[in-house]
């Protein structure tokens, strides 16, 4: 049934939300967010065989991968309001076009609806790994007794000990050294590889704090970027440029955003994976899109044949 596909949907939607794997556009949503979203997404991982069912049934079919991305870019903010006001809990329900949208920009597996599909044995499932990852775990730290827990405890590797992930450099550590600070100072005085162990931890928390505290300092000073004439490149956002704005970082834009110095290498199959600007009979291309890195003002426009034939081929046939 189509309410469990959809039930699976928005579980995955509000976990990704949760663990934060989402696009910034997807937590804070706005008409105008989802449909820069859906340019993005499209830009990244648009997958005809998959996706270009979804696609059709919101945006209305299109002859080709190019079409598509012209109708995302036409397409009115306003469109994607039903959507925005079902994802902030606005409407209780909404149509299932908006549903499978929803699948596409979460990159929800399997899609699209399929009538055939069990999606209450995926229910399941995911009940079931959810309820593997809260029971209790029984690990060789807690059947070691005594002192042999403690020296375990004291010397776990600082920054990623076993088992976890995700932790600053120092927090298990931090945790090991004040376990070893509550140990009773004369078991601790009585066994000289306590001592020596904590001591050690001692220098370590020190030491990787400072390297954190470096590091730390280093990437706050490197977020913002600035166009580089083809392409965007990390500066300090305390340096002033002459001619050129700074931006702040967008890591995409860092990696995906180049600009095109060989038009005349485009073929066909540049069509819905090259974008361009013409200002003032002057037409460049770019590896995605967004805005002119230039002039902020004009907005990318997707590569069309008519463009292709026009300007690319002419750029080869003049070399």
């Amino acid at each position: 049934m189509f309410a469990d596909y959809q039930k699976q949907v928005l579980l995955t939607y509000h976990e990704k939300k949760r663990a934060n794997q989402l696009s910034p556009n997807l937590v804070h949503t706005t008409p105008g967010r989802l449909r820069e979203e859906c340019m993005a997404v499209f830009t990244a991982r648009y997958d005809h065989r998959h996706d270009e069912k979804i696609l059709r049934q919101f945006f209305g079919y299109r002859e080709d991968a190019a079409a598509y991305m012209r109708a995302i870019t036409n397409h009115k903010a306003a469109k994607f309001k039903t959507l925005d006001n079902f994802l902030k809990g606005d409407t209780s329900g909404t149509q299932e076009k908006n549903i499978e949208l929803l699948a596409w920009l979460i990159d929800f597996r399997p899609r699209p609806y399929a009538w055939d599909r069990s999606y209450a044995e995926l229910e399941r499932m995911h009940q079931s790994e959810a309820g593997k990852m809260n029971l209790p775990e029984r690990t060789s730290k807690e059947e070691k007794t005594g002192e042999e827990r403690e020296i375990s405890a004291i010397l776990t590797t600082p920054g990623v000990p076993a088992g976890t992930t995700n932790q600053l450099p120092g927090r298990a550590a931090e945790a090991a050294l004040n376990q070893a600070l509550r140990t009773d100072p004369v078991k601790m005085s009585r066994n000289p590889r306590l001592r020596n162990a904590v001591i050690l931890l001692l220098l370590l928390c020190t030491s990787g704090g400072g390297l954190f505290w470096v590091w730390n300092a280093k990437k706050s000073k490197e977020q913002c970027m600035c166009w580089a004439g083809d392409h965007y490149r990390s500066i300090s956002c305390r340096e002033k440029l002459t001619g050129s704005d700074v931006f702040g970082m967008d890591s995409l834009q860092m990696t995906y955003f180049k600009k095109i110095t060989r038009p005349d290498t485009l073929t066909q199959r540049a069509l819905g994976h090259v974008w361009y600007s013409k200002i003032d009979g002057d037409v460049e291309f770019y590896t995605s899109g967004g805005f002119h890195p230039i002039h902020r003002e004009r907005r990318l426009k997707p590569l069309t044949i008519y463009i292709l034939n026009k300007y690319a081929y002419q750029a080869a046939a003049k070399n």
